[in-house]
């Protein structure tokens, strides 16, 4: 009996994610970033990272996002890739553009700058 068994392998199913967008997610979950699929069609797959921050992966393996960044002209820059690791490399730098406190945020940290420009001799 147990040689008929040999004679047939077991097929193993894969804990690897399939779709691209499931492959992006494990990527962006792997480095500490949260994201959320918010829909999904046959077409294409929204994975929202923070409200201002969603990436749009098509089905053939294309990925775009709205960066909060601005082009030259002060315009909308909207992001590109083409592979799951360009993807999560811009995702994660835009990420933590989002995150990183600001002046509004915390104060302190606009008078360290003040401080900082006042003991150089600027106003």
């Amino acid at each position: 009996m147990d040689s008929l068994l040999l004679a047939y392998p077991s097929v193993r199913t894969s804990a690897v994610p399939v779709s691209p967008a499931e492959r992006l997610r494990a990527v962006l979950i792997a480095r500490g970033i949260g994201c959320v699929r918010v829909s999904g069609t046959a077409e294409h797959t929204r994975l929202s990272l923070t409200p201002d921050l969603v990436a749009i992966v098509e089905r053939a393996g294309l990925i775009w996002w709205r960066s909060p960044r601005t082009s030259r002209r002060d315009l909308p820059l909207y992001c590109v890739r083409f592979t799951i690791k360009g993807a999560a490399d811009g995702l994660t730098h835009d990420y933590a553009l989002l995150l990183r406190p600001t002046v509004l945020d915390r104060p302190e940290l606009g008078r360290t700058v003040l401080d900082r420009a006042m003991q150089k001799g600027r106003p």
